[in-house]
Parts: structure tokens; C-alpha cells; sequence
């Protein structure tokens, strides 16, 4: 079958009867019509307003859905005498009958069928009903919808490629819908008939477009593709049954419009391919509910800490349902004091340096001043004592007033590495270094180094 690995959860979601009204779906039901507020059916079982500019708009569920039935000139002819309908009827047809590979006249008078043999069957709970091998019950007394779409309208400049279109009473989560194969097309897609070629060529195609509408009805952008009919390798695959397909991928939407492409197509009119489809229980989700960040606050506006002291900074998103709590940690000095991404503030010389949060959205910020002491109570570092770059990667540099050795240390005591310092700028290569917190000794003088890149 065409398109049966699709959204699995949700498909055994609607198979196990959870798009019932307490499973948090809203589903399309045919059943409850709203505008009009019955259907008046002709004998052929299809809406006795299929060809009337009475309803150009189709309304159910009290108007959560709303489908576009479009004619031109009351159904009696188009701008050019075509006389026909275009958008979305409503049927209880349900007939599967091949009417030959001839003239589309035959097709015409029975253009409202569905290959499933009608709509899709449910239990008195809503639950969609199936069969022993998984095929969805299927009951031609049960309504569906027909979708048409008429090229000819494009082509003519009288209509835009939004013909078939569903607009919703709100913006939701789309979620998905079921597409059935309408006979004209299924039958041709094999045989052929007086207008279209079968699809008998390996990678000809009859695919339909569903295209996603934001909350003001213009295209979101996101397109969803479900293949009616596809031939590979000579073979042609298509499907007879009412088939789920995931729409989850166009997001929130304020509606949807659907448009049609085959392989067999005139560069000039459009498709040869009757473009026709069935349609029933588009389903839908409320959106989540957003929380905005709204600000950050920090445990402490202030701190004083003497040179190798570590303090943890704690950070506060609000509101406090916020999905994106991230954070990015910076400071004023690095040389007086670094901070980590988890807001681990390192000390280091004496000075003087902000420590600042900010929200990822919205750019919220919250500061703490650190003030670094040596013990002495000075904001003064010894003279002639110059350590840099810090934190540290590959190299450091260190200022020395007289020749010594530079020892350095992790944080378990253990000298890693020692360097002969000669008086005045010297460079260490720290390049073998792993990531950490060090101690560096010499001349008497200690501080605290971090190596944040690197190895």
C-alpha cells in the first residue's frame, strides 16, 4: 500500500478510539454540518447544491471547519462555458464502478465515488473501525468529501491555486487526515481514458500537495506530499483504502489548501490526470501553550572573594513554566574573575569584575559585582607579577621581575608541569595540558589559571 509506515502513534491513537471527544482532538465530522445546516441529497446520493453558488463555503463541526465549493455562473458555465464546480461536495456515493477507459462522459455523471466503497466507518464512541488486516471499515451511507481541483481556473487568471482549501476557525496543531483514491483517477492511473495517458512509465507519478496556512491564511511555507499513485520499476502502487496521512510537519495553521501534480501533465492546461481526491476527519490539536521568558534574577548582587576563591552564582528564570531556561554567563574582567556556563565564578587577581546572566530569549540580563581582595584588604596585585591570557588554551604568558621556575599544579597538588623563567615576558607552552583549574607558582607569587579550550 501507498504511505502505510506513516505516524504510527497517532495512527494507532485513531484506531484505538482516542480522537473521541475526551481524547484531545478535534476531528472533522461530516455529521455535523453547520452551513448549511443539512445536506439535501439528489438521487445519485451527492449534495443537491453540488452546482449551485448557494454555499460557496462549506461549514461543520459549529464552523471549526470551513471547506471552499466554488462554481462559476450557478454551475450553468464558466467564464469559458465549461460548466463546472471546483473545491470540496459532499457525497454518500461510495461507487467503485470502472466506467471504461472512453470518453470521460461516463466519468462525468459519476465523478463522486471513492475506491473505499464510502466514508470511513466508526463505532458509537467515534472510534475508527477496521478490519482483520488493518484496512479501515469503510460504509457508502457514511458521508465523505470530494475534492476537485480545477486548473482550468489558474490557467484562466480567474482563481489562485487555493481552490481546495480548509480554513479553520482558530489557529491548532495539525495533526493529520485521511485520503482515499477517487475512482476517475484510479482507473485512468491503470487504463487511461480519452484525456489522460496511464501512468504506466517507470517514475510517473499522481500526487497531492497539502500545503499549510498560518493564523492570517497565507502560506506558512511547509508542504506535506502523499503519493496517490507511483509507478517504480513499472509498477504502478496505489491504494483502494482509506489511508492516513501525518500532517504534523505544517505545524500550527490557521487552514490548509491542497494542490495536484502528475506526471502526465500539458505544459499548457495542466493536468490530463483527473484531479480528483476523497477526504475525510481532518484532525487537529490545541497548540501548546507558550511561556515566554519574562526575566532572570541571580541568589547574589554582590560578593567579595580573595584571589583563588570560587563562588556558584544560581540563576532564576521566570516565569517559572518557561520552556527555554538557557543562559549565557559572562564577564566584565577575565583577568579579575571568569565564569563557567554553569555559573561557577573563579577569582583570580585583585580587581574588580561583573559577572552577568542573560536569558537565550529575550536577552534578559542579571548581574553580580565580584570584588577581589588579595589578603592584604588592597585592590592592588603585586608589582612586576603579569599572567595572561587566563582562562588559557595553548600558551600563557608571565611577566617575572628576576629569573626563577614556574611550577605548575592541578587542583590535587601534583606539578604537572615546571617552565625556567628568564626576568621580564616569558612564554609556556600549555598545549599538553588537559582542561581543568590550575595553580601556578613563582617568584613567591601564586595564582589560579583555567584551561578552557584545548584538550
Amino acid at each position: 500500500m501507498v504511505n502505510r509506515f506513516i505516524s504510527i502513534v497517532l495512527l494507532l491513537a485513531l484506531s484505538a478510539g482516542k480522537l473521541s471527544a475526551d481524547g484531545g482532538f478535534i476531528v472533522l465530522d461530516l455529521a455535523r454540518p453547520t452551513h448549511p445546516a443539512t445536506f439535501a441529497m439528489a438521487s445519485n446520493r451527492i449534495w443537491a447544491g453540488t452546482y449551485s453558488n448557494d454555499y460557496p463555503r462549506l461549514a461543520f463541526n459549529n464552523s471549526i471547519f470551513s471547506v471552499t465549493h466554488l462554481v462559476d455562473r450557478d454551475g450553468f458555465g464558466s467564464e469559458n462555458e465549461w460548466g463546472y464546480w471546483d473545491g470540496f461536495t459532499y457525497s454518500t456515493d461510495g461507487d467503485r464502478t470502472n466506467y471504461g477507459a472512453g470518453s470521460s462522459q461516463s466519468w462525468v455523471a459519476h465523478q463522486f465515488g471513492n475506491m473505499a466503497g464510502g466514508g470511513i466507518k466508526t463505532d458509537a464512541a467515534g472510534n475508527v473501525m477496521r478490519k482483520a488486516d488493518g484496512t479501515i471499515m469503510a460504509d457508502p451511507d457514511i458521508p465523505y468529501l470530494v475534492g476537485y481541483w480545477g486548473y482550468y481556473k489558474i490557467l484562466f487568471g480567474t482563481s489562485d491555486k487555493q481552490t481546495l482549501q480548509v480554513n479553520l476557525n482558530k489557529v491548532y496543531r495539525a495533526e493529520g487526515v485521511y485520503i482515499n483514491n477517487s475512482p476517475w483517477p484510479f482507473y485512468g492511473n491503470s487504463g487511461g481514458d480519452s484525456f489522460a495517458r496511464p501512468l504506466n512509465r517507470d517514475g510517473d507519478y499522481f500526487k497531492l500537495l497539502i500545503h499549510g496556512l498560518d493564523g492570517n491564511l497565507a502560506d506558512n511555507g511547509r508542504t506535506v506530499e502523499y503519493y496517490l499513485a507511483r509507478n517504480t520499476a513499472g509498477l504502478l502502487a496505489q491504494s483502494p483504502d482509506w489511508e492516513w496521512v501525518d500532517l504534523s510537519a505544517l505545524g500550527e495553521i490557521g487552514g490548509i489548501y491542497f494542490t495536484m501534480e502528475s506526471t502526465d501533465t500539458d505544459p499548457v492546461v495542466g493536468l490530463n490526470t483527473a484531479a480528483y481526491f476523497c477526504m475525510d476527519k481532518l484532525t487537529l490539536s490545541e497548540p501548546a501553550v507558550s511561556h515566554p521568558v519574562a526575566g532572570v534574577s541571580l541568589d547574589r548582587t554582590e560578593a567579595e572573594l580573595a584571589p583563588g576563591e570560587l563562588l556558584q552564582l544560581t540563576a532564576s528564570v521566570s516565569p517559572a513554566a518557561a520552556e527555554n531556561r538557557s543562559l549565557t554567563w559572562t564577564s566584565s574582567n577575565e583577568a579579575v574573575a571568569t565564569v563557567f556556563s554553569d555559573g561557577q565564578v573563579v577569582a583570580f587577581a585583585a580587581g574588580m569584575a561583573v559577572i552577568t546572566a542573560t536569558t537565550v530569549e529575550g536577552g534578559y540580563t542579571a548581574s553580580c559585582t565580584v570584588t577581589v581582595k588579595n589578603p592584604s584588604g588592597t585592590l592592588h596585585a603585586a608589582p612586576l607579577h603579569a599572567v595572561y591570557p587566563n582562562p588559557f588554551a595553548q600558551y600563557i604568558m608571565v611577566e617575572t621581575r628576576r629569573a626563577t621556575e614556574a611550577s605548575i599544579s592541578n587542583m590535587s597538588g601534583r606539578v604537572v608541569q615546571k617552565a625556567k623563567l628568564a626576568a621580564g615576558l616569558n612564554r609556556i607552552d600549555t598545549s599538553t595540558l588537559p582542561k581543568g583549574i590550575y595553580i601556578l607558582t613563582y617568584d613567591g607569587y601564586t595564582t589560579k589559571l583555567i584551561k578552557r579550550y584545548g584538550l
